[in-house]
């Protein structure tokens, strides 16, 4: 248990106690809490909450289980308290962001406290992919949950950064969606962000049908203008270019070029890298600045594993690993090692985790550590 106390409190020693076991667990635990303490005692717990993201605590872990429990206590007291840490120092601290944007989720009122310190800081971007990440998961309504997040009131532009986070993660990831949600949101201003992107109708893991949303209506047409129509609960998904071949990645290419697509990311035009590619997923061993490696992962979609030096980048099933001291111990400096944890297998799945894993390992070495690639 951390040497902070709690027990003047409602629900505070409870809250200290599940601190050793990680943020989910007290998140639960708040979850439990909060229910049970009026409005003041909440907002009382959770201010300490949020004095304490403030302090060095050890060990390190348990500031990111404060900062999950910190949102399910957010009276207004609290809600200042969080805006005073962003002012302070947001750009290393991913718990930080991470506090506050759920304080936002979760409080309506907290917004015009939080929202403008968020951007001012330059942190807009890590709250999109935030928020993305959070949708992504498997949910089909995701596509219209995102249209009704924060990031439509802040403009066009936003939103369609936010569905262009979405659609690749999707990509990368194998997220399916039901053809009426993909419908849906083709008939909202988010159709400027589905243009330029090719979808198929899937059939368990294979594409069976190829379509894009119609650059004239919110329809679905194929790469002949025909109008696709599939049954409301059909599966569809963003088509990752390894399941096309080169012909049909020509084909669809010129036709966005016709038509004057840009896509939001990189599809027909992605670099695959096959299982020949040899890489050295390893030890890296190479001092980095802790700042900046929290950020860049943060910006790119990796998911930090609990309150351990590690990061993850999900792969469908798989995952990449990065481990750095760096992350949990700034001190240090370090970036260790990186790892590709991967069943045994062939086919287009393991060749797309391999392509996109190898991909994300070089952006990252590129940026911290180019003697591991060039010598």
């Amino acid at each position: 248990m951390f040497d902070f106390d709690l027990r003047p409190y409602r629900g505070g020693p409870e809250i200290a106690a599940a601190a050793s076991r990680g943020p989910e667990a007290v998140e639960r635990v708040a979850r439990q809490v909060r229910a049970t303490v009026d409005s003041d005692d909440a907002d009382a717990l959770g201010l300490q909450l949020a004095e304490l993201l403030d302090i060095r605590i050890d060990p390190p872990g348990h500031v990111g289980a404060l900062a999950a429990a910190t949102p399910w206590f957010a009276g207004p007291r609290t809600i200042e308290r969080v805006g005073q840490t962003l002012r302070q120092d947001l750009a290393g601290a991913w718990w930080k962001i991470d506090c506050g944007l759920a304080v936002l989720e979760r409080n309506r009122s907290a917004e015009s406290t939080l929202q403008a310190i968020l951007c001012a800081h330059e942190a807009h971007e890590v709250a999109v992919i935030l928020r993305a990440r959070r949708l992504i998961r498997g949910t089909a309504r995701a596509m219209t949950e995102l249209r009704q997040t924060a990031i439509a009131d802040a403009g066009l532009d936003d939103l369609c950064r936010g569905f262009g986070i979405l659609l690749e993660r999707a990509m990368i990831e194998g997220t399916r969606f039901r053809f009426d949600d993909l419908q849906a949101s083709g008939a909202t201003t988010a159709r400027q962000a589905l243009q330029g992107i090719v979808w198929a109708q899937f059939d368990g893991r294979q594409p069976t049908r190829l379509f894009m949303v119609d650059h004239e209506g919110a329809g679905m047409v194929d790469s002949e203008f025909d109008d696709v129509w599939l049954r409301a609960d059909a599966t569809v998904g963003v088509v990752h270019p390894i399941e096309l071949t080169a012909e049909l990645r020509d084909e669809w290419g010129r036709l966005f070029a016709d038509l004057g697509f840009v896509p939001l990311f990189p599809q027909l035009d992605r670099q695959c890298l096959r299982g020949e590619s040899v890489f050295p997923f390893g030890d890296v061993d190479r001092s980095v600045d802790h700042v900046a490696l929290h950020r860049f992962l943060l910006q790119r979609g990796w998911e930090r594993y609990r309150d351990t030096g590690r990061f993850d980048f999900p792969l469908r099933g798989s995952r990449l690993e990065v481990w750095s001291s760096a992350l949990l111990h700034p001190d240090r400096h370090c970036l260790d090692r990186i790892a590709l944890k991967q069943p045994k297998g062939s086919g287009l799945e393991h060749d797309i985790v391999f392509s996109e894993a190898v991909a994300a390992c070089i952006e990252l070495l590129e940026e911290f550590a180019p003697t591991v690639l060039y010598g």
